[in-house]
């Protein structure tokens, strides 16, 4: 099994053991990126200091405190991650660097998650196939043929593919907007869950703005136990 296939309780226990390290653990996703992902279209952005960011937390050590150590995530592309890229799929953002880190961002980061890239989605989320995208339309990784659902379409074919860890628990983060992360994820054959938290209010800090009274955080995953295996 190569290490992007493992799931985040596996991954944590390899770190821990220093099995292997943060940096191997990020460029063998990094790796399955470039081997496939030019055939699937998940990801709008790479993060180039990843690798950086993993050799940084192998230098200090594995944190018993942090949740997601050395962890590689995949972000939804319209949460703002500073000095990464948010374009919410649209070219009237294609330049936009944002000066801070969403929220959810910033709560990952503090968990020693590492930040993949950006993935993409229906332009504005307002789609539910990735057709909308004004870069590429995503891929069903099951099936080329087929698309992955929407808006968040490329956060489940990211999971699905295993571009970024696969489990129950792995997270590709994305929202919900009148479910339409269901979509993708029955699309992608992965795990959907939201969390019961308002987000209205801070709406400006967590995403670009959709829908201010319906937003809410949702976590893309895949099932450690395969319910579905894949199709050869």
């Amino acid at each position: 099994m190569n290490l992007n296939e493992l799931n985040i309780s596996e991954a944590r226990a390899g770190l821990r053991k220093k099995k292997f390290s943060a940096k191997e653990l990020v460029s063998s996703c990094l790796c399955e990126i470039q081997r496939i992902d030019d055939k699937i279209n998940a990801f709008l952005t790479l993060n180039e200091n990843a690798l950086s960011e993993a050799l940084e937390l192998d230098d200090k050590g594995f944190d018993e405190k942090k949740p997601l150590w050395g962890i590689p995530l995949a972000i939804k592309d319209n949460f703002l991650t500073k000095g990464l890229r948010t374009t919410v799929s649209s070219t009237v953002l294609e330049n936009f660097l944002p000066p801070y880190d969403a929220t959810v961002v910033e709560k990952l980061r503090e968990a020693g998650a590492i930040i993949l890239g950006k993935t993409n989605m229906d332009a504005w989320a307002h789609g539910s196939s990735t057709e909308t995208s004004q870069f590429f339309t995503t891929k069903n990784p099951w099936d080329l043929g087929r698309l992955p659902g929407g808006s968040s379409g490329g956060s489940a074919a990211a999971v699905a593919a295993n571009l970024c860890l696969a489990s129950a628990t792995q997270m590709a983060v994305g929202l919900e907007i009148n479910a339409n992360h269901l979509r993708a994820v029955r699309s992608g054959r992965v795990i959907g869950t939201a969390r019961a938290l308002h987000v209205g209010r801070q709406t400006q800090v967590w995403e670009i703005r959709i829908e201010d009274e319906r937003d809410h955080l949702v976590c893309v995953s895949r099932l450690t136990l395969a319910v579905v295996e894949r199709e050869h």
